[in-house]
This record gives structure tokens, C-alpha cells and sequence, in this order.
């Protein structure tokens, strides 16, 4: 496994959304986006790593860390996304804000490769206050090897 930066990580799943047909990038946190002055952007999503935990002791094929060969480790992600409901078509958005989730999540499963092990941990919507989107978040885990100093 080839050793990737978070910031890395970070890059190949921001890429992964804007490279989806019909999303973007969101230019901040979507969460904070919803409560700006700013318009809601209708299937935008923002990547942020929460968290990036060394595993201990190596892992269960019995690698252990060494600066030559660099450290496994858990970087846990969150995915918000929002997607704009109408009034007046409310259920039809809905339903279809499930079926964008559904494609974002597989876009992002697609960018699993062999220096990155992505696993769905949780996936949660909201409905923002107004009545006016959903906002939601698609929490992963990321298995990767870092590399060490020597």
C-alpha cells in the first residue's frame, strides 16, 4: 500500500464530487452554508477529515510501523452534501435527494483503490429549518498507510 497524506485523501474524494454530474464543490462547509446569507447550493457537498488514528501495533497481517515502511491508519471523513427541495413538488424531491445520495456515495466508494480502503460508517439527513433542503452526511472510514520520518 503506497503511503497518501490526508491531504491527499482529502483531494481524491473533493475531486470524486466535483467530477459526479450535477454536483459541486461547495465553497464552505455545507452545514454553515445552510446558515449563511449566501443561497443554498441545490446538490453541493463539502469533505472534511474529522480524525487519523495510527494503528497500534500494526495490523492483523502483522506489519508493524517503521519509518521505512510508514504507519496504517483510520482517517475518518464526513461528506456533506444538501440538496434543495420545492415546494411544490416536496415528495418527488425528496425521493430524488435519496437517489442523489445513493450516486454520491457510490462515486465516492469508486475512489477505493489499492493505497485507499474507503468503508461506509453512517450515512444521516436532515431537513433544514425552512423546509427548503436536506442536508446530509456521509460519514467514512479510510484505511491508509501514512508515511513516518525517519
Amino acid at each position: 500500500m503506497a503511503d497518501l497524506t490526508v491531504a491527499t485523501i482529502a483531494s481524491r474524494l473533493e475531486g470524486t464530487v466535483s467530477g459526479l454530474s450535477g454536483w459541486t464543490l461547495a465553497p464552505m462547509p455545507v452545514d454553515l452554508l445552510a446558515r449563511s446569507t449566501r443561497p443554498l447550493l441545490h446538490k453541493a457537498a463539502s469533505v472534511f477529515l474529522r480524525a487519523t488514528s495510527p494503528r497500534a501495533g500494526g495490523v492483523s497481517s502483522g506489519r508493524r510501523q517503521t519509518a521505512s515502511l510508514g504507519a496504517y491508519c483510520d482517517t475518518f471523513a464526513d461528506v456533506q452534501w444538501a440538496y434543495r427541495i420545492r415546494p411544490d413538488a416536496y415528495a418527488s424531491d425528496i425521493r430524488a435527494a435519496y437517489d442523489a445520495e445513493s450516486d454520491l456515495v457510490e462515486a465516492l466508494m469508486g475512489s477505493s483503490l489499492s493505497d485507499l480502503q474507503l468503508t461506509v460508517v453512517r450515512l444521516d439527513r436532515a431537513l433544514l429549518d425552512t423546509r427548503t433542503a436536506i442536508l446530509g452526511t456521509v460519514s467514512l472510514r479510510a484505511v491508509h498507510s501514512l508515511a513516518l520520518a525517519a
